[in-house]
């Protein structure tokens, strides 16, 4: 995010484009299931408060009493469902709906989910004010270390490549004297 390395190319990743064509389908598919109108979002939300805080909504769901809410689409394959704790979708998809909810204005959300290419489920989610009030201190926190050019502390085996990346070009003629530092 501060600029230093070149953001990935997810370009022909099996994944990547499984999620491009099968989302529309999936969405089709949760929205019939569930009785939802639902409508492609075509913009960038950004929070009305906090700068850098923004979300890619998926879909939203339209023309229910309780307001707008987002959709956000998941294929997930049923090994990987299986190990889904109390039976409930992952904590980071969980907040990836309460970031939507924050950023779109949003009353409520919903994950869709296509579990091992046969099996809709949907989970929706009320807005929790106080987990929402947590990813916009974590999001403010984030960009004042960018702004601040702190670098977070690397755990080397997660991170070697990014470390790679950063560090893989040598500077002809400069030379960094460490005798005088104590810890080398």
């Amino acid at each position: 995010k501060a600029g230093n390395i070149a953001e990935d190319d997810l370009s022909g990743i099996d994944a990547v484009e499984a999620g491009i064509f099968l989302e529309p389908s999936i969405a089709e598919w949760i929205a019939h299931r569930n009785g939802w109108k639902i409508r492609k979002v075509h913009r960038y939300c950004q929070h009305p408060t906090v700068a850098g805080m923004g979300a890619s909504p998926d879909y939203e769901i339209v023309g229910l009493p309780k307001g707008r809410g987002t959709l956000q689409i998941k294929n997930v394959d049923s090994l990987v469902r299986r190990q889904w704790e109390d039976d409930k979708p992952p904590m980071a998809f969980q907040l990836q709906v309460q970031h939507e909810i924050a950023c779109g204005g949003y009353s409520w959300g919903a994950l869709g989910v296509l579990v091992g290419g046969n099996r809709p489920e949907a989970f929706e989610f009320d807005r929790h004010d106080a987990a929402i009030a947590k990813i916009e201190a974590a999001v403010a926190e984030f960009w004042r270390t960018i702004r601040d050019g702190e670098e977070p502390h690397p755990d080397f085996a997660r991170d070697l490549e990014t470390i790679q990346q950063l560090y893989s070009v040598a500077n002809l003629g400069k030379v960094v004297d460490l005798t005088a530092d104590e810890r080398f």
